[in-house]
C-alpha cells in the first residue's frame, strides 16, 4: 500500500509539474496478451508511448512485434475479480479502500 501511494504522489507531483499530461496503465499496453481485441488497444498505447519519447511509431510495425510475442492472445479475455484470486480479499481490500486505492479493484 506504502508503494502505491507513493507512485500516485509522484504522478501527482509530476502532473502539477506537466511533465505527466496523461497516465498509460501497463495493462493497458499487455492487453494484446489478452486476444485478438486487445491488440487495438494495446497498439495505441504503444504508439502514445514512443511518442511521448519522441519516436514518430508504425502501428504495422507495433502490430507484428506484439504478434510474435509467446503470450500473445493466451490469457483469458476478462481478468478475473480480485475476489477470486487474492485469497485474503476480505482483508486486503478494506485496506485499499481505507488508503484511496480501492477503484483498482475488480470485484
Amino acid at each position: 500500500v506504502e508503494d502505491a501511494r507513493e507512485g500516485a504522489e509522484t504522478l501527482e507531483l509530476l502532473q502539477k509539474e506537466g511533465l505527466a499530461d496523461e497516465v498509460i496503465y501497463s495493462e493497458d499496453l499487455m492487453r494484446f496478451e489478452r486476444g485478438s481485441d486487445g491488440f487495438p488497444k494495446s497498439i495505441r498505447n504503444w504508439m502514445k508511448v514512443l511518442s511521448k519519447w519522441g519516436l514518430q511509431p508504425s502501428p504495422a510495425i507495433i502490430g507484428d512485434v506484439l504478434a510474435k510475442e509467446p503470450l500473445a492472445g493466451q490469457l483469458p479475455q476478462q481478468e478475473r475479480p480480485h475476489s477470486e484470486v487474492i485469497e485474503n480479499f476480505a482483508e486486503v481490500a478494506p485496506v485499499l479502500i481505507d488508503n484511496g486505492l480501492g477503484s483498482y479493484l475488480r470485484t
